[in-house]
């Protein structure tokens, strides 16, 4: 999220209807802003897909499943090929179950990934527990630890990091789907959500309505 993209508003629709999305959002970089500035971009998160499948062999979905699905029993998604015909569909969530891949097979990496709010409490949780699962590491400790290291973003490893009251951390998705970690209490919240546009801020329903409500509930 620090690459310099010679886009103002990300081209989102256009990447999606290009038959190489990564030649696409190879051909975004080189905008005016200096390597370092934070700038959001889904089409750099798909970049980290198609970099893992060329490290690994296996697509993003293909590795997932294996390695961290599988052994944290969350439902493993098929694979969901995305054409422009789709495309709307996959939006507005009609028919919709699995990893979506780009035309040339690489799964999405900034988006596409159709989960139940329990699996998503699930990785929440291996989270929470420093990628330990049954007394099994899934996910490396210290990655765990430097992907949460807060900065001037406050945005870590695709992660969203809070310290307003207490620290948190987000995945926040398209359309309102939200993890959110609460180390201090233990505690996940998961949301999952039908795509819309521009839905109320999550993380005020959260802590503004949620997190009182339990804490009255503790206090009775």
């Amino acid at each position: 999220m620090t690459a310099p993209y010679i886009y103002k508003r990300e081209p989102f629709k256009e990447l999606c209807s290009s038959s190489d999305w990564a030649k696409y959002a190879l051909d975004l970089l080189g905008g005016k802003d200096e390597c370092g500035t934070f700038k959001y971009s889904t089409a750099g998160a798909h970049l980290l897909s198609v970099i893992l499948t060329k490290a690994t062999g296996k697509t993003a979905r293909e590795f997932a499943n294996e390695y961290l699905f599988e052994p944290i029993g969350m439902k493993q998604p098929p694979n969901y090929e995305m054409t422009t015909a789709t495309y709307m569909d996959f939006i507005k969530g009609k028919n919709v179950c699995g990893w979506v891949s780009d035309p040339k097979g690489n799964s999405t990496g900034g988006w596409g990934v159709t989960l139940s709010a329990v699996d998503m409490a699930r990785f929440g949780q291996l989270y929470l527990n420093y990628g330990n699962w049954n007394d099994k590491q899934i996910i490396s400790r210290e990655w765990i630890g430097e992907s949460l290291q807060d900065n001037s973003n406050h945005y870590g490893y695709l992660w969203w990091l809070f310290k307003e009251d207490e620290f948190a951390y987000c995945a926040i998705g398209d359309g309102g789907n939200v993890i959110c970690c609460l180390p201090e209490r233990n505690m996940v919240v998961a949301i999952a959500s039908k795509f819309m546009m521009l839905p109320k801020d999550r993380m005020k329903l959260i802590k503004n309505y949620l997190l009182p409500l339990l804490d009255k509930e503790k206090s009775i």
